[in-house]
């Protein structure tokens, strides 16, 4: 969730730059690689961390996050595609960042689903 949260900061960012028309893409392409790496890697070891029977009970749901995550990679290939070409405008950014922005709240959604199957609750929503 952390790697997640990361990650929707960097796309605010970018979208507050493509609107404005100027930012430093490279530096956000590559912090926004290495985020996405985090939050893939570290959601697929937290599933493979998981016993037989919790992968067993947690089927439907791991099945629904992976492919969230699936959703994810594709949206943020598109975009570090996009941000190391030079012609790139800030529309299309914004365009592929709102899409990217909306893959990674179904990710964060079944994130939270999984946790929550399995009696974690995120420190920040719980009461």
């Amino acid at each position: 969730l952390q790697a997640t949260a990361t990650i929707q900061a960097h796309v605010e960012e970018l979208r507050a730059q493509a609107s404005q028309g100027a930012g430093d893409y490279a530096r956000l392409r590559f912090a926004l690689k290495d985020a996405f790496d985090a939050a893939s890697g570290g959601s697929d070891d937290f599933v493979k961390s998981f016993s037989a029977v919790q992968k067993s009970g947690l089927k439907g749901e791991i099945k629904k996050l992976g492919k969230a995550n699936s959703q994810v990679t594709k949206q943020s290939k598109v975009l570090t595609r996009g941000l190391g070409h030079s012609g790139i405008d800030g529309k299309q950014i914004a365009g592929v960042a709102e899409k990217l922005d909306k893959a990674l709240g179904q990710f964060q959604t079944r994130q939270l689903a999984v946790g929550s199957e399995m009696g974690i609750q995120d420190k920040g929503r719980s009461e």
